[in-house]
């Protein structure tokens, strides 16, 4: 065991403390307790390179031996239940170092971040606090690529980032407060989402070109979105989420034929005008989420040639008007969740699109397929039986339309009946005639269904009646 220099524990059911150092020995007098074998396993050598022992059951505090081992570049505590403050190491080896996922708490020691080699740090998921300190470098530091400090209680962290090829920087849901701090050019993946930032986007972050996700959610960030960051969609932006903050002003209009946006989430501002027709160059857009602002225009039509759109979200402004006769063969092919409730639009029901909606009109049996796109997933907000929730994820199977809440007139189309995949349907507060169609039967999917609200006349349908998926 005196060779050893890499050592895996993880994902196993070790409990108990590492045992901290009590002499000078070679070797550790730490012990790991197996509960599924009810023995201890120990004791740890010195010269290790690697330590993994993540995903078990470890308690106490992080011992001090941890600290000084001399040549340790690895080391993982993550998903434990270790609790106490990290300290300072002595090693200046350490490439990759993850103590996610426990209860640690305290300030950040600024040492943690001056190891001269370290390319991963996670701290995410602790209860660490106050404001991080990077501390002092005698020149920009080349191998810090990914950093991870999400779900802390963290108030501060400074605006200077000395990593000039940073790649990676998530500080999700902590108490950051002031202005948005920007990280280095070479970044593609920054989340600042569920703080309490105030203040504007700083025109600065478009120099930020290598850019995929931006997510600066649920904020108290203000003022009106810089015009640059739609150019930023032609280089290599796929993701951006601005939701619940107190943006204003017009969106961008700078979206260019080259555009690779994917997911734009505005919802929860107050945005107003009308929506620019730039939005028809992101040909890749996957979700596009306007709901909670205060955009005033008519439907955009235009937007039915986008290939891959899948999530149209207008729900809560100021939207009106009839809804007119596609233009395309297949409009919103791929569309599979439509949300224009609480708006004023007008006129009948779009039969037209109804007829075309390929997505809503084909069963999907994919089982539990998400939209998922790596450091990012998608989130959508949609009412279900009555209830305003937030899918954290979204099952490529789940389809829904909800036009409640607006001013549409004359029957309900009987093709919606060919929407065989639809979950949901919400046509209540309306003021829709006729009968309910018979049609509604061949939803042999839907969940829930609120047609409430209307002056329909008749009786229910049978089919209707006798739905296995309402009656559940």
């Amino acid at each position: 065991m005196e060779s050893l220099i890499s050592l895996d524990l993880s994902n196993n059911n070790f409990s108990g403390q590492l045992l901290d150092l009590h002499s000078n020995s070679t070797q550790m007098p730490a012990s790991l307790y197996d509960s599924s074998k009810e023995r201890l396993v120990g004791p740890i050598p010195l010269h290790l390179n690697e330590l993994f022992l993540y995903n078990n059951s470890l308690t106490g505090t992080i011992p001090s031996w941890l600290y000084i081992l001399p040549s340790l570049e690895a080391l993982s505590l993550s998903h434990n239940q270790l609790t106490g403050n990290v300290k300072e190491f002595q090693s200046s080896s350490l490439v990759y170092l993850n103590f996610g996922h426990n209860r640690l708490h305290g300030q950040i020691p600024r040492s943690i971040f001056e190891f001269p080699n370290l390319g991963e740090l996670d701290l995410s998921s602790n209860n660490f606090s106050g404001f991080v300190k990077f501390g002092k470098f005698p020149k920009p530091q080349n191998l810090l690529r990914h950093l991870y400090l999400s779900n802390n209680s963290l108030t501060g962290i400074e605006q200077v980032f000395p990593w000039k090829n940073l790649q990676v920087l998530d500080l999700r849901t902590n108490l950051l407060q002031g202005q948005l701090p920007i990280p280095p050019p070479s970044t593609f993946v920054f989340l600042v989402s569920h703080n309490q930032l105030t203040g504007g986007i700083p025109s600065k972050i478009c120099n930020l070109s290598s850019l995929v996700v931006l997510d600066l959610s649920n904020n108290n960030m203000r003022g009106e979105i810089p015009p640059c960051i739609g150019n930023l969609t032609s280089h290599n932006l796929s993701v951006l989420d601005l939701h619940m903050n107190k943006f204003l002003g017009v969106i961008p209009s700078t979206f260019t034929k080259d555009s690779i946006l994917r997911n734009l989430d505005l919802n929860g501002n107050k945005l107003e005008g009308p929506l620019p027709q730039t939005l028809l160059n992101c040909r890749k857009l996957e979700v596009l989420d306007l709901g909670n602002n205060e955009i005033n225009d008519t439907f955009p039509n235009w937007l039915e040639s986008l290939p891959t759109l899948q999530v149209l979200i207008l729900r809560s402004n100021k939207f009106h008007g009839p809804i007119i006769s596609p233009k395309t063969i297949f409009p919103f092919r791929m569309l599979r969740i439509m949300d224009l409730s609480h708006n004023q639009f007008s006129g009948l029901l779009p039969r037209k699109y109804f007829e075309n909606l390929m997505g809503m009109i084909h069963v999907r049996d994919n089982g539990l397929k998400y939209m998922d796109h790596g450091y990012y997933q998608d989130t959508v907000r949609v009412v279900i039986k009555g209830s305003y929730l937030q899918l954290e994820k979204i099952l490529v199977m789940f389809t829904t339309i909800d036009f409640s809440n607006n001013i549409f007139a004359g029957d309900i189309p009987m093709v919606i009946g060919k929407l065989k995949s639809l979950k949901g349907l919400n046509f209540s507060h309306n003021q829709l005639t006729g009968y309910i169609p018979r049609s509604f039967g061949n939803l042999t999917n839907l969940e829930w269904l609120d047609i409430s609200t209307n002056k329909l006349v008749g009786e229910i349908p049978r089919e209707l009646a006798d739905s296995h998926g309402l009656k559940n």
